[in-house]
């Protein structure tokens, strides 16, 4: 382990040296990209034959002074190639583009905090259907927010991408035949929480309108097919009591 850490900052110091030399922030962007080496190591899985390591790289900062937004799209460019030469390195295949995601987050234990993820075909066309804005102050996770279903069930939108549908490794999992395996999607964006239909074929919508992509606001009702969601950034006194014992509800 104390080999492989000091190979990384071997290569980190000669490859900042070349590249992040005119970034103000190249004591935070090295910590980062030991922490996304570390992360894409760990959470390669074999699929197959194939060591399948993750692409999308949610990446939350603590800092009272924020780097600027020019500085991360730099970084971010930096950064994939530096993820694309440790995958070859190491035999790792990539199940898409890759992703970097910034986020100001006060709440973590420490610095940063780096979550991954590899891209399912439906989430690559998601991709497609939004254009991730690496602007740190535009992807802030809302304050709170819940899904309540007709039986007083809730769902907690913890998570900066949260993915509803039939199939088991969705986030919120809908059992209902007329749901996609994949059928929609709530993303955390600019302080809000905005949901995306995924081409599913029953349609999502928002207050009786069929929708490809909304934002949110309280007591929007949700529907996917025939099952009803109500979007809540906060809970009253009943809803808070039934929260304390349900979460990640299986619909």
């Amino acid at each position: 382990m104390k080999d492989q850490l000091k190979n990384i900052e071997n290569y980190l110091r000669d490859f900042f040296e070349n590249r992040l030399q005119n970034l103000a922030g190249k004591d935070l962007f090295t910590e980062i990209t030991k922490s996304v080496m570390d992360e894409l190591k760990t959470s390669a899985k074999y699929d197959g034959d194939h060591l399948v390591a993750p692409n999308i790289f949610r990446i939350s900062i603590n800092l009272n002074k924020q780097p600027q937004a020019s500085e991360l799209d730099d970084y971010s460019e930096i950064l994939k190639s530096i993820i694309k030469d440790e995958c070859l390195e190491n035999g790792f295949t990539l199940p898409g583009p890759i992703h970097i995601q910034f986020y100001k987050d006060d709440k973590i234990e420490g610095m940063l905090k780096v979550i991954s993820s590899a891209s399912t075909p439906a989430s690559r066309d998601t991709a497609r259907i939004l254009a991730l804005d690496n602007s740190i102050d535009d992807q802030q996770l809302p304050l709170q927010g819940y899904l309540v279903t007709s039986t007083d069930e809730i769902f907690e939108l913890s998570d900066t991408i949260i993915n509803i549908g039939r199939q088991s490794d969705n986030q919120l999992v809908v059992d209902n035949l007329l749901v996609s395996r994949l059928h929609a999607q709530i993303r955390a964006l600019k302080g809000k929480h905005v949901i995306f239909d995924i081409g599913s074929s029953a349609r999502t919508k928002v207050n009786g309108q069929r929708i490809r992509q909304h934002s949110l606001n309280p007591g929007d009702v949700i529907e996917i097919a025939d099952v009803s969601l109500i979007y809540y950034r906060d809970l009253d006194k009943k809803h808070r009591s039934t929260f304390e014992n349900i979460t990640r509800k299986i619909l």
